[in-house]
């Protein structure tokens, strides 16, 4: 017959760059491949949807993937957890920096932060240079006029202290 498999209780674990399958076995976690299909999933290929219709629990994991687009289909235990894991998978999605070999054309946040970081940093330094430049010809130009000054002191005969 055609039937739909019997549902199966599986971990899906969201990784930085994969999304895995895991299947409890007394107490072992073995990679499973659903209807067999890719166990481990690219998170950047990801769109994580509601399953339309009646059923609140249901959702659909869809992988864009241009080597092997696939879709899964996924109950959550509560209905309450179904907005948590779509929000979760397009979180993870959107930190996502894109597989080897694909091109990303969005930027994951951390590495925009850094950049952003790096830049503030680079442009701290370039001011900081600055402002020792302008110490040092405000050092030079302080030194100026206490030599006119002392020349001033000499020349009303006024004793000055020593200089160190």
């Amino acid at each position: 017959g055609n039937r739909s498999p019997a549902p199966m209780l599986v971990s899906v674990v969201v990784l930085s760059d994969v999304v895995v399958f895991l299947q409890d076995t007394n107490q072992k976690y073995t990679f499973i491949t659903p209807d067999h299909k890719s166990g481990v999933v690219p998170v950047h290929t990801l769109i994580a949807r509601e399953k339309p219709g009646t059923d609140n629990k249901a959702l659909y994991l869809i992988s864009t993937s241009d080597k092997e687009p696939e879709m899964y289909e996924f109950q959550v235990v509560q209905p309450r957890d179904r907005q948590d894991w779509i929000a979760g998978i397009r979180r993870a999605v959107d930190l996502s920096t894109g597989g080897p070999g694909e091109d990303s054309q969005f930027e994951s946040e951390a590495e925009q932060a850094r950049k952003q970081l790096e830049a503030k940093y680079m442009k701290m330094r370039v001011l900081t240079s600055e402002l020792r430049g302008k110490d040092m010809e405000l050092a030079r130009l302080l030194e100026d006029k206490m030599r006119v000054l002392s020349e001033m002191l000499d020349e009303l005969g006024v004793d000055q202290p020593l200089e160190t």
